[in-house]
C-alpha cells in the first residue's frame, strides 16, 4: 500500500508539472495568435516596407557621417599630436645642446 501511495504520488507530480507546461504553451499560442492579427492588420502594407527601407537608408547615412567625422577627428589628432611630438623633441635636443656647451 505505501509503495502505491508512492505512486500516486508521483504521478500527480507528473500531472501537475504538465497542467504547468500545457498553461506556459498556452499563453505562447496565444502571444503567436496575436502577432499573426498584429501583422495582418498592420497598415499600409508595402508602404510600411517601403518606409523602413527609407528609414534603415537614413540611418545608414547618418552612420556613414558619423564614422567619416571620426576620422577626420583622428587624423586631426594625429596631426596635432605629431607637431607636438616634433616641438617636444626640438626642445630636447635645444636643451641637450646647451647642457653639452655649459658642461
Amino acid at each position: 500500500i505505501g509503495d502505491l501511495a508512492t505512486a500516486i504520488g508521483l504521478l500527480t507530480q507528473r500531472m501537475a508539472a504538465e497542467a504547468g507546461q500545457a498553461a506556459t504553451l498556452a499563453r505562447i499560442a496565444d502571444g503567436q495568435d496575436r502577432l499573426i492579427a498584429a501583422l495582418g492588420t498592420a497598415e499600409g502594407g508595402a508602404h510600411s516596407d517601403a518606409e523602413s527601407r527609407m528609414r534603415l537608408r537614413s540611418i545608414d547615412v547618418q552612420l556613414l557621417r558619423i564614422l567619416e567625422e571620426i576620422s577626420a577627428g583622428r587624423q586631426e589628432s594625429t596631426a596635432d599630436l605629431r607637431s607636438d611630438i616634433t616641438a617636444l623633441t626640438a626642445s630636447i635636443r635645444q636643451l641637450s645642446r646647451g647642457t653639452t656647451g655649459r658642461g
